[in-house]
């Protein structure tokens, strides 16, 4: 699952993990998120830090409230990178933290590894 407000982005991203064979849902809000994942149960949400109607950080502590929430990897795709934005992402839950613009094969290898790669 994808997050992100800058629909045009999402959907990019999308298409290219669809291109590799993986089944992609895209959500452009913190609230269409939660709804989403508790349909589809992904098994990884690359999610945005800065979202309209509530925080990155908000939605992954949500998510992992949920008892399937506690296996998917959570990865933080966002613009902040200093050292206190990774510290926040990882107490929020995030498993890993990669600051925009991100390199295509580091996500791919993300997909393809999975929870090899957890901090």
């Amino acid at each position: 699952m994808i997050v992100d407000d800058n629909r045009d982005a999402a959907e990019s991203l999308a298409r290219l993990f669809e291109i590799l064979g993986h089944e992609v849902h895209t959500a452009n809000s913190g609230l269409a998120a939660i709804n989403l994942s508790q349909s589809i149960v992904p098994d990884v949400v690359f999610l945005d830090i800065d979202l309209p109607d509530m925080t990155g950080h908000d939605v992954a502590a949500r998510l992992r409230q949920e008892s399937w929430g506690k296996s998917i990897l959570l990865v933080a795709l966002t613009g902040w990178g200093q050292e206190k934005d990774r510290q926040q992402s990882a107490a929020s839950g995030f498993d890993l933290h990669f600051v925009k613009p991100v390199e295509f094969d580091k996500l791919v290898m993300v997909l393809n590894t999975g929870a090899n790669i957890r901090h």
